[in-house]
């Protein structure tokens, strides 16, 4: 399954292969390369806008998307191509706008780097094509892509590596891990933010779940990092905060038997059934140790959007009497103004009687507090570790260990070959 990284790869190598095209009609081949500006244009504005980072270049897609510096015919291919991996991009951030929300401004801004930097590669190709030209209107609009996005290419590839990267393209069904996770996160979320819908069991058994997800996630971590897949001492934190949280979260299903709260809630049992199955079946033993990884760093960031529901629903049960309490755990003096109410019996907590509840609500505010934290811990251990300097590439590989331009005058980029530092065109 594609994940961002590897349409990432993809992208530099597509601009990496435009910037190579030897051009011997200079006028024809500008008039292919902004017709496929126009893909190009609508698919990058519709790949950065999910990540809400820099706006600048709206103006300039804008122009380009609009086909007014594009005449009728055939588009060229490699700007095609590139067209439809910032289509694939876009789709995939689409989909999952939750993670990349939770992934933080650090990570969408890498990934908006990295973005920018194929931009300004494939913008250096086609302005060089149209200065032989001699295109002045189409030479002015590509050098201010160029400009704009000049300093993302500054920047090395192994500085622009982040969370985000490693979002695949799963389906979304039950019988995946990504599906049932997914599945139970929207039941749950539903059920939880609805004061007609919301039951006891639906209260304990999300808790549960999130404890087994937190649970999952601090081995997965733990066996990554013997993997030598991420960094230990991160890991290590990550992994006492899950299994902390683990705790925090048992303790919060963990309801007295003097309160209930009734109602049927057959959709989350089984969807909360298939997630059991997917922690702990074929569904995420089948990964690999990174994929794993990546699966359960998804779950936990989702569990936090429920735990959320959790706390505020527990919070609205348990201080403003919305929940059923045995008639036997209230004060004496309900008994005592109530004699009709039988010592075995069930009622309405009063809203004066609140103090049995409090307890639930402070679990769920424990719980969900540990779990934002270690969520964060994780985020920490899964992030790609920025250190050492710049790699450089081999002939297979699209990013290049440095990409910094200076104007171009002539186009006597054209001999250096893929294995070189530098991008085409771009000098030190």
């Amino acid at each position: 399954m594609a994940t961002v990284a590897d349409l990432l790869d993809r992208l530099h190598r597509q601009a990496w292969e435009l910037a190579q095209q030897r051009v011997d009609a200079p006028d024809e081949a500008l008039g292919q390369h902004m017709r496929g500006w126009v893909k190009v244009a609508a698919s990058a504005s519709r790949a950065l806008a999910p990540l809400h980072i820099r706006r600048d270049l709206d103006d300039v897609l804008d122009q380009l998307a609009d086909g007014g510096l594009a005449s009728p015919g055939r588009p060229d291919r490699r700007l095609v191509e590139m067209s439809l991996t910032y289509g694939g991009i876009g789709d995939l951030l689409a989909a999952e706008q939750v993670h990349v929300e939770l992934a933080g401004y650090t990570s969408r801004s890498r990934l908006h780097t990295s973005m920018w930097a194929g931009l300004h590669t494939a913008a250096r190709a086609t302005l060089a094509v149209a200065q032989d030209a001699g295109a002045t209107e189409p030479a002015a609009v590509l050098a201010g892509l160029a400009d704009i996005t000049e300093l993302a290419a500054l920047i090395p590839p192994s500085a622009r590596e982040n969370l985000l990267d490693r979002l695949s393209a799963t389906p979304a069904r039950d019988a995946t891990l990504k599906g049932a996770v997914d599945t139970w996160a929207a039941v749950a979320g539903e059920i939880l933010s609805s004061d007609h819908q919301v039951t006891g069991y639906a209260l304990q058994r999300t808790a549960g779940s999130i404890a087994m997800i937190c649970h999952v996630a601090a081995t997965t971590t733990k066996e990554a990092a013997a993997a030598g897949l991420i960094n230990t001492d991160s890991a290590h934190q990550a992994t006492d905060s899950l299994q902390q949280t683990a705790r925090s979260w048992r303790r919060a299903a963990n309801w007295p038997p003097h309160l209930r709260l009734g109602g049927r809630t057959t959709e989350l049992r089984q969807a909360s059934a298939s997630l059991d199955r997917a922690l702990t079946g074929p569904q995420l033993a089948g990964l690999d140790v990174s994929e794993r990884l990546t699966s359960m760093w998804a779950a936990v960031n989702l569990a936090t959007l429920v735990g959320d529901e959790h706390r505020v629903m527990t919070s609205r049960l348990a201080t403003g009497g919305g929940l059923w309490v045995s008639v036997a755990a209230l004060p004496p003096a309900y008994q005592a103004t109530h004699p009709g109410a039988r010592r075995s019996g069930w009622v309405p907590q009063p809203p004066s009687s609140t103090a049995t509840s409090r307890p639930l609500a402070i679990a769920a505010r424990t719980a969900a507090a540990a779990l934002r934290s270690a969520a964060t811990d994780l985020d920490a251990a899964v992030e790609p570790i920025q250190t050492g300097p710049p790699r450089r590439v081999t002939g297979s590989e699209t990013a290049q260990a440095w990409e910094t331009v200076t104007p171009p005058t002539r186009r006597d980029h054209r001999d250096l070959r893929p294995e070189s530092p530098m991008l085409p065109g771009l000098a030190l």
